[in-house]
């Protein structure tokens, strides 16, 4: 497994725990944050 995949997974289990603990309604919250960090971040723009 190289190290990009690993963080991939990690941010997929973060991103699945985020909804179980808030529910759907935060869910697309949720993914404004992850887009919004991801547009930040060059290093996790290449995960996507």
């Amino acid at each position: 497994m190289n190290h990009r995949q690993g963080d991939a997974d990690t941010l997929r289990e973060d991103a699945c725990d985020a909804v179980v603990e808030h529910g759907p309604r935060e869910h697309d919250r949720g993914r404004q944050d992850v887009r919004m960090a991801m547009e930040r971040s060059p290093r996790l723009r290449t995960l996507a």
